[in-house]
């Protein structure tokens, strides 16, 4: 004669699997052992408890799930601006390089803006920015030319 297997803890599926819930007359046979209508309807009332929960628990996930989607479109977009940001930064600075010093001068308030200068720096880029083409050298080089 095989031995009763208690109800696990681990979900309603392992519940499920062993068939408590056939109600066909007041005692029902479970694996030898009969068992009361008492102890059926308790085991209902842990079957909907563990219903209720597993439908609580969707319910919160699925908000979650939304909130989260919401906060990847969120970053996405962010993203997006961030690269604009840095195609805007690589056209501005590409033009300040291969400018002459009136035009370079113009665009210092521009640099200023977008790379969020402190004085020093923007003093800096100012009189870099004055400094003309005395020479043909590589743009690299214009950045630390010192006009002393």
């Amino acid at each position: 004669m095989e031995s009763p297997v208690p109800p696990s803890t681990s979900g309603l599926e392992d519940i499920l699997n062993n068939s408590i819930l056939s109600r066909s007359s007041s005692r029902v046979s479970f694996s030898g052992d009969s068992v009361s209508n008492k102890d059926q309807d308790n085991k209902i009332t842990h079957l909907s408890t563990l219903l209720s929960e597993s439908e609580h628990n969707a319910a919160a996930l699925q908000e979650q799930c939304a909130v989260l989607k919401g906060e990847v479109r969120r970053l996405e977009t962010m993203l997006g601006r961030d690269n604009t940001n840095i195609e805007y930064l690589k056209n501005i600075v590409m033009k300040y390089l291969s400018s002459e010093a009136a035009e370079r001068e113009q665009l210092v308030p521009v640099l200023t803006t977008v790379l969020k200068l402190n004085r020093e720096e923007v003093s800096s880029l100012s009189s870099s920015a004055a400094v003309g083409k005395r020479e043909q050298v590589p743009w690299t080089s214009t950045w630390f030319y010192s006009s002393s």
